[in-house]
């Protein structure tokens, strides 16, 4: 099982977006 830079890169930024807009999310409702 072997995954490509742009594979792997591509994840890591998907999931800081995805965890980013939560955060953003949660204080903005505070």
């Amino acid at each position: 099982m072997t995954r490509t830079v742009d594979e792997y890169n591509a994840g890591e930024v998907t999931a800081a977006i995805l965890t980013f807009l939560v955060l953003a999310m949660s204080w903005y409702r505070v």
